[in-house]
């Protein structure tokens, strides 16, 4: 990685742009202030930014008499960087006495006859005293052409900005996508077969009016189409918000998170259930703090770096997503499944802090909670016009499948696994139209589908309701993993005791995720610390020291970073499969289900069916 050009491509605009907010000022103050060790203290986390390896030497040992302050290894144990820190208590620029002891310490490292890839000279003043600073670049280039150096360069406080700013911007953008593409290869990972995504679904289009002063109100469209790509409809420039609607498991995420990888760097995937701020927290920074939390950005970084290199980020991406011509989008999936926009008060300032931002704004949410938050518009959206929400915004709404959705996705995973005669059978039915026994509402649903293509490669009988369709896949679904060369949290004696025992752990998982906020209701909380999840399985399994990997391989639960140190949150990998283990909580303990969604509701019925 070529992180001087990633310097300089990170532009002296953007800098200075960032240099007037919060979180840069007291950085910039921090370093100014700084002299000699708490210089080199200061400045080794920014630089972790860019080298994570990077370790401050012992003061007085033979790499610090060698001019090095900060360095990192290699791979095979080369000096790929080293750095020269030098913090001046003084701040109008470089002054003519402090030359000296920087071509000292140059001397110092061209003495030592060690050879590295980088050499940096760091030092908290600005680069006014041109005369000093081409003394200074004069050393270093003769390091370079002495081979003691494949690079050496000179960064002043300015410099060194633009370097953490151009790694920490390239870390935002590269993860953005690999978060997005992990999220779908999780879900895809719960299937047997990785069916493709049917092309052309079913949706009605509608119109979300405002009009300052009088209430709002959906216009629909009157058109009922069959789209070749619910992707490439998120991504038209002219919208610059839209609504995404459907029932659960319709495919709202899935086309969500396509749109993101098939504009990587222009579209900020993000789902709502992991943004929510901490209570009396407002505004377009501790939104943008949020989003990087989200997106575990940094969370292979140690906490204190972690938190610092949020907090300085967070400025960066308002700045791209607030540019006046900004051609990014953010979406955020999911409202429903976030307990803080519940509200109307809670929806207005969450929409007021996206009515700050100038790019694209994709939101998604399920039918049933879309139409339940409809009153909120009404004053929420007469209070924004003033910040340029458009007066028309369109909805989509992806509409249940019908026989020629089912027929391409069947014949999609037939052609995945010719040699299965159970799917060519099936296959044979549906070109008919005939279900095979199953419930033709089920089939019409995308995500029983994709269950109902499990079972019948594996040749299972019909079910009665979705509570046992949800049962059966489950099951079907751990054997599948089991007999993957996967690491299980305890040695496997017998087949039906650990399916029973892991059955168990995500029924108790499930009934940890839930909250009170009043005396009668109940909510599905989004996610769960992963210790958590470990103490219970640590009890259920009767094993101490379970790896966290051994849970996430032989269950439903995931965690929602690709990247971790210590603990993780975890969710499960379906919001349904959260509700249905939820209702087999209520069923065991024989807990009155009143106060719970109406979806945990539902499957507790047919659950009873069963009985």
């Amino acid at each position: 990685m070529d992180w001087f050009y990633l310097r300089k491509q990170y532009t002296t605009a953007i800098m200075v742009g960032l240099m007037s907010t919060r979180p840069w000022k007291e950085l910039n103050a921090k370093l100014l202030a700084a002299a000699d060790r708490d210089f080199e203290r200061a400045v080794l986390p920014l630089m972790r930014a860019i080298w994570p390896g990077m370790v401050q030497v012992p003061a007085t040992k033979s790499y610090d008499s060698s001019g090095i302050d900060l360095l990192c290894f290699t791979e095979d144990d080369k000096i790929a960087c080293a750095v020269q820190c030098k913090g001046f208590f003084k701040t109008e620029g470089l002054a003519d006495d402090q030359f000296r002891p920087i071509e000292k310490s140059i001397e110092s490292f061209r003495k030592s006859d060690l050879h590295v890839g980088t050499f940096l000279l760091v030092h908290n003043q600005d680069g006014r005293n041109h005369t000093v600073a081409s003394k200074i670049d004069d050393l270093l280039a003769k390091l370079v052409a002495d081979g003691l150096a494949h690079s050496a360069e000179q960064w002043d406080r300015h410099k060194l900005f633009g370097g953490i700013q151009a790694a920490l911007w390239n870390m935002v953008e590269e993860r953005v996508v690999q978060h997005a593409a992990q999220i779908l290869a999780q879900a895809d990972m719960n299937f047997s077969l990785s069916a493709d995504i049917v092309s052309n679904v079913p949706l009605e289009r509608s119109s979300l009016i405002l009009r300052r002063g009088s209430q709002a109100k959906i216009v629909h469209a009157g058109i009922n189409s069959s789209e070749p790509g619910i992707a490439s409809l998120l991504q038209r420039p002219k919208n610059r918000w839209t609504l995404l609607t459907g029932l659960f498991g319709s495919g709202k995420s899935t086309a969500c998170l396509k749109a993101a990888l098939q504009a990587p760097n222009r579209m900020i995937y993000v789902p709502a259930s992991d943004i929510e701020p901490a209570r009396g927290e407002v505004g377009t920074n501790v939104l943008m703090q949020s989003i990087l939390k989200a997106l575990s950005i940094f969370a292979d970084f140690e906490d204190d770096e972690r938190l610092v290199f949020e907090r300085l980020a967070s400025p960066m991406l308002r700045k791209e997503l607030s540019a006046n011509k900004s051609d990014a989008t953010l979406i955020i999936d999911g409202l429903d499944e976030n307990r803080a926009l519940a509200g109307p008060a809670e929806m207005t300032r969450f929409a007021s802090t996206l009515a700050e931002l100038r790019c694209r704004v994709v939101l998604s949410t399920r039918l049933e909670h879309f139409h339940a938050s409809f009153g909120n518009y009404d004053h929420l959206f007469d209070e924004l016009s003033s910040k340029g929400i458009p007066k028309k915004i369109p909805v989509i709404h992806l509409s249940q499948w019908d026989w020629p959705q089912i027929i391409e996705l069947v014949r999609h995973a037939s052609q995945k696994a010719p040699s299965n005669r159970n799917l060519t059978s099936f296959l044979e039915k549906v070109r008919k139209k005939k279900s095979g026994g199953w419930e033709v509402e089920l089939l019409k649903h995308p995500l029983f589908s994709r269950m109902i293509l499990d079972l019948v490669a594996d040749a299972t009988d019909p079910t009665e309701n979705r509570s046992q369709l949800i049962s059966n896949w489950i099951r079907q679904k751990l054997i599948r993993d089991l007999k993957a060369a996967r690491e299980t949290p305890i040695p496997i004696k017998d087949r039906d005791d650990f399916l029973h025992l892991t059955n168990e752990l995500m029924v108790e998982v499930a009934a940890l995720m839930t909250e009170s906020d009043s005396a009668t209701d109940v909510q599905l909380v989004e996610t769960i610390d992963s210790e958590k999840v470990i103490e219970s399985a640590e009890r259920i399994y009767r094993r101490r020291r379970i790896p966290l990997h051994s849970i996430t391989g032989t269950s439903l639960l995931v965690p929602i970073a690709a990247r971790y140190r210590k603990s993780v949150p975890m969710r499960f990998s379906h919001r349904a499969f959260q509700e249905y283990f939820l209702a087999l909580h209520l069923q065991y303990s024989g807990k009155e289900a009143g106060n719970y969604p109406e979806a945990v509701r539902g499957y507790l019925a047919g659950i009873h069916q069963l009985d």
